[in-house]
């Protein structure tokens, strides 16, 4: 579909469209996730089938591991990250109950 920057730039201030662009490419996303989670195991399993298989040459080996130690240290970071959010999220809300709390004396 064709359309001009103007009509796109109208349809972008819609609050309704935008809603639903969100939404579509959040169900894209969900979508290729899911695809992912799917065979990450896959993947896993084949690295460290390479990682433990000796007729591989040395190299080969040492990229899988580093593969696997990379995305381990990826995936402790997002965690950390997401604990830190939280965290910063209850620490927001008790300031803001104090407040209220000071404010009802």
């Amino acid at each position: 579909m064709k359309c001009s920057n103007s009509t796109l730039d109208g349809w972008l201030r819609d609050a309704n469209f935008r809603s639903e662009l969100s939404r579509g490419k959040q169900i894209i996303f969900d979508r290729i996730v899911s695809k992912m989670s799917s065979v990450a195991t896959l993947a896993v399993e084949t690295l460290e089938g390479i990682l433990l298989d000796e007729n591989q040459p040395a190299p080969v080996r040492a990229n899988a591991a580093k593969i696997i130690l990379e995305n381990l240290n990826r995936y402790r970071l997002a965690d950390l990250s997401d604990r830190m959010i939280a965290i910063e999220e209850q620490l927001q809300t008790s300031e803001n109950e104090r407040i209220i709390d000071c404010e009802q004396i």
